[in-house]
C-alpha cells in the first residue's frame, strides 16, 4: 500500500541504509492510503488543536501547498471524495514527464 507516513528504503550494497523516501499522498492525512472522510476528520481535529500530526501528515494536509492548514484544505479532499474535482490528473499514468 502507498500511502502517507510510509517510507521506501533503498540499500546499498553491503546492505546499509543508502537512502529513504518519505511517502505523502496530498489528502491521505490519516496515511491509510485512502482519501475519505476520516482524512477531513484528521485534518479538522489539527485546526481545532485536539490533535498534532506528524511531518507526512501535516504535508498531506496542506493540499492546496499555500504551507497553511485550513478550512480550504478540508473543502479541496471533500470535493475529491465526492468527485467534484480531483486531486489529481485521473488520466495521468505517469508524473515522469513526457508521454503518459
Amino acid at each position: 500500500i502507498v500511502a502517507t507516513g510510509r517510507q521506501l528504503v533503498v540499500y546499498g550494497e553491503d546492505g546499509s541504509v543508502f537512502d529513504r523516501v518519505h511517502i505523502v499522498l496530498k489528502g491521505d492525512t490519516n496515511g491509510d492510503g485512502r482519501i475519505t472522510v476520516a482524512d477531513t476528520n484528521t485534518t479538522m481535529n489539527y485546526i481545532n488543536k485536539r490533535s498534532n500530526l506528524v511531518v507526512t501528515r501535516l504535508l498531506a494536509s496542506d493540499v492546496n501547498g499555500d504551507g497553511r492548514i485550513t478550512i480550504a484544505d478540508i473543502n479541496m479532499i471533500k470535493n475529491h471524495i465526492n468527485q467534484r474535482s480531483l486531486l489529481w490528473d485521473k488520466d495521468l499514468e505517469s508524473t515522469l514527464g513526457g508521454n503518459n
